[in-house]
């Protein structure tokens, strides 16, 4: 990350014994003089969750995700930082405005509340489903076999309606997508829920090939992933020009290459 700092502050006391009055207005000019950050910089933040965001150490990334917003960028004409986060804390820093725009996000009314999302969404559909250990898919053929199980979850995540209200549901929270694998490997959970090509990504990205079975239950309706940006971010009162060049986008194949880029199996 870069920090800016301010050269205004040496001599402040000096102007401070001249005047209240003379030191407030020195320490706005000082304020207005910066160059915004927020201008020239996009800062896109994100937990690592391949194909769509993987992350290769704390500001460098790929992915699905990760090259839709640098080409928007690019089109804005400015730079982009990334961060890596859990997918909680990532949210937290969107609501602060400690943070611009961040991905793979579904739509739900509390988070409406503080971003806005871009339109239209560049992954239309995404499958859940349910993972359990080698040989035991037939404990969850229906909606209503999960209630006896133990289900790990990401943490502060949305899959599908009813399952993200469902209190009757005994879920294990997780602050990584990758802690959920292992638990399940070890037994500390009965079940894991996911996004299909995601879990599958990080099973061949393991080696944990042959170890789990995907459930009967799927859930296959429409499950829109957006970018969203921070209400508090300088480039939400850009969201008409993102909304257009995302579209663009689309519209042009660009996205649609760039997910079959990834949609191969990690080497």
């Amino acid at each position: 990350m870069k920090i800016l700092e301010s050269k205004c502050g040496d001599n402040y006391m000096w102007w401070f014994e001249k005047g209240n009055t003379i030191f407030l207005i020195f320490i706005f000019l000082c304020l207005v003089s910066l160059p915004s950050l927020s201008a020239k910089e996009l800062h896109f933040a994100n937990e690592h969750w391949p194909p769509y965001i993987i992350m290769e150490g704390t500001h460098k990334a790929s992915g699905i995700d990760v090259d839709i917003i640098t080409e928007i960028a690019n089109r804005l004409g400015v730079s982009v930082e990334i961060a890596n986060c859990d997918w909680l804390y990532c949210l937290r820093m969107i609501e602060n405005g400690r943070t611009d725009i961040i991905s793979s996000a579904l739509k739900h009314p509390e988070r409406e509340k503080y971003m806005n999302y871009i339109e239209p969404p560049y992954i239309e559909k995404s499958t859940k489903l349910f993972y359990l250990r080698k040989g035991q898919a037939h404990k969850i053929k229906k909606y209503e076999n999960i209630y006896q199980l133990n289900i790990g979850v990401l943490k502060g995540s949305l899959y599908f309606s009813p399952f993200d209200k469902d209190s009757n549901i005994q879920k294990v929270e997780v602050l990584k997508t990758e802690q959920l694998l292992p638990m399940l490997k070890m037994g500390r959970i009965d079940a894991l829920i996911g996004t299909e090509i995601v879990i599958d990504y990080l099973i061949q990205l393991h080696s944990y090939e042959g170890l789990f079975d995907k459930s009967v239950f799927r859930y296959d309706l429409k499950t829109p992933f957006h970018f969203a940006i921070s209400k508090k971010s300088y480039f939400s009162k850009e969201i008409d020009k993102f909304n257009s060049i995302l579209k663009s986008l689309i519209k042009e194949g660009f996205v649609q290459e760039i997910i079959d880029k990834y949609n191969k199996k990690p080497h």
